[in-house]
Parts: C-alpha cells; structure tokens; sequence
C-alpha cells in the first residue's frame, strides 16, 4: 500500500523545491495498524545522509555522501555549516549557498578537517564524489545543547575560477 496517498508539501527542506509525503496505510512497523509517511524531496539531492540525530551523551558520526556529480570530477569542496539555519542563505560567484553565515559557519570554513568535521576539505572523485562526517565524540559538549540543529552544505570550486556549485543543505539535530 506504498504511496496510497500522496500530497504535496510546500518546501519543508528550505531548498526552493517542494516536497512530498507519501502514505503507506498497511505498515505495521512501529505496531498493528500504525502506518507510515515518508518525506521526499523534490529536489536533485546533492548532499545526502542517513543520520539525521546524535545524542551528546553517545556520541556518533553523521556520515555524508557529496554527490556533485561527473562534471564537477577533480575539483576540490568544502563543506560548510550554520546553526543559525538555511535561509535566506547567500550567494557567491552567482552561486546561491543554502546556509546562513555565523560562528560555527566561521570555524567550518577557517578551519576545515577540524575533527569533529572529517574530510570537510578535499577533492571530488573521478564520478564527482566524496565522503565526509560530522563526528562528534561523547561528552564533547553539555547536555544543555540538546535540541541545537546543524545544517551541513559544500561548496565545489576550483582554484582561480570561484565558487561553481552549492548542494542542497541537511539538518543535524543534537539529543541528550
């Protein structure tokens, strides 16, 4: 009973696209009779995760794939963060780059391969990608900033040329 209902959403994700949600009536996953509904971008996803949550406590790593695609084989990236949020973003070299700049954007960008960002720097394959992560080790920071919400984005360019690409931004939220 997969997609027994379909509905648009607007644009829940922030990236100018609307999205969908797809019910599933006979899903008994979480129980008998619950359902399901799924979410689903619009959009061509260039940046995409599985992990969307870590606890503080746990720790973890959100794992990231950059799919850039062929055109852009061999150029280098830089993955990006915000907490302040997706919008309205800002645009360089006429590219429009889906994060809004603030401390944690300033520290992604000075200093890249930081740590708790691994392989934020680097350069793309020859189909175009790469893997990057957010680890956070246990205990890294309070408890008290349970509820705080990255978003991840990159940047593809090329020395000299500028800014050519910006991927769609995802959410990261920290639990206790």
């Amino acid at each position: 009973s997969f997609a027994w209902a379909v509905a648009t959403l607007g644009d829940v994700t922030g990236d100018g696209v609307p999205d969908y949600v797809v019910g599933n009536t006979f899903d008994d996953t979480l129980g008998p009779k619950t359902g399901s509904a799924w979410v689903y971008s619009g959009a061509d996803l260039s940046l995409l995760m599985l992990t969307h949550e870590l606890s503080i406590e746990q720790g973890g790593v959100q794992d990231l794939g950059l799919v850039a695609g062929p055109q852009h084989a061999g150029a280098s990236y830089l993955l990006l963060g915000s907490l302040t949020g997706t919008t309205p973003g800002f645009d360089v070299h006429g590219v429009h780059v889906p994060l809004v700049p603030d401390a944690w954007f300033d520290l992604s960008y000075a200093f890249p391969n930081n740590g708790v960002l691994v392989n934020s720097l680097g350069t793309l394959d020859a189909s175009g990608n790469a893997l990057a992560a957010f680890s956070l080790p246990a205990g890294l920071v309070p408890t008290s900033a349970a509820g705080l919400v990255f978003h991840h984005a990159y940047v593809v360019f090329e020395p000299g040329a500028g800014v050519q690409f910006a991927s769609n931004a995802l959410p990261l939220t920290l639990l206790p």
